[in-house]
């Protein structure tokens, strides 16, 4: 499939993939304020979570400059790895799971009334314990 100038677009399917032919060079993507739009693929970002299922790709929509992320199946997320995608790596932290409560705007103003009162940091926290 070609697309805008010629260029060869990749849009998940794999005809024209692998035949010999010119790599695909381009995208084929949504953004969710302009609809289908052309992206470099060497401009997206691929992250694969912890299960290799789940996996994402990250572009910057060329009309609107909005940052889109879609899901994406994990043969999708490898053929854009190996025509020139950069793989973001998976941040653990922000997967685990979190017991306790959450922090309150509350929390927040006392944190900065105490900040402002005190230097000593570790003395508060001494103390809370």
């Amino acid at each position: 499939m070609l697309g805008r100038e010629g260029r060869r677009l990749f849009d998940g399917t794999p005809e024209g993939v692998g035949r010999g032919g010119p790599a695909a060079s381009s995208l084929l993507a949504t953004c969710p304020g302009c609809g289908d739009v052309v992206v470099d693929v060497v401009g997206t970002r691929v992250r694969r979570g912890p299960d290799p299922a789940v996996c994402r790709y990250a572009f910057v929509c060329p009309s609107c400059r909005r940052p889109v992320e879609i899901a994406a199946p994990a043969h999708l997320a490898t053929v854009l790895l190996c025509l020139g995608a950069t793989e973001s790596p998976e941040i653990a932290e922000l997967r685990e799971q979190r017991d306790g409560r959450a922090i309150t705007l509350d929390d927040v103003l006392d944190l900065v009334l105490a900040l402002d009162v005190t230097d000593d940091v570790v003395g508060m926290v001494e103390r809370a314990t």
